[in-house]
């Protein structure tokens, strides 16, 4: 998944983050096959979720049984549930990134009473 500061792209989130299935389609039939170039790490973290939320009586159940009932099937609901979460923990970063980031004036003071690396080193040879 990319850091959430950095710059909007064209392309649609999921296709930017290829989780999007790729195009197999021969002649009449229309197919599309699993994208392997994505996160796996973070695929794996997003289908955990889903299932979880399946499982409970949560909104992410009740989205899944919309997706249900308007026609897909149950690994085209799933993947609409998780572009859905993905979508919420990619805001969530992003969100949470923008808090985090110190503005210039803000930037912590060094701690006296804090040790580096060189001072322990130095302090353990002279030992």
């Amino acid at each position: 998944m990319m850091h959430p500061n950095t710059p909007k792209c064209r392309r649609p989130a999921p296709t930017r983050r290829r989780w999007t299935p790729l195009p197999a389609s021969s002649g009449r039939t229309v197919r599309h096959r699993f994208n392997p170039g994505g996160n796996r790490q973070l695929n794996r973290a997003l289908y955990t979720i889903a299932i979880t939320q399946i499982r409970s009586d949560t909104e992410g159940r009740a989205y899944y049984e919309r997706k249900r009932a308007a026609g897909k099937t149950r690994r085209e609901a799933l993947r609409c549930l998780k572009r859905k979460l993905s979508d919420i923990v990619f805001t969530t970063m992003r969100h949470d990134a923008d808090r985090q980031t110190p503005q210039l004036g803000q930037l912590p003071s060094p701690n006296p009473a804090r040790v580096g690396a060189a001072d322990a080193n130095e302090a353990r040879l002279t030992a």
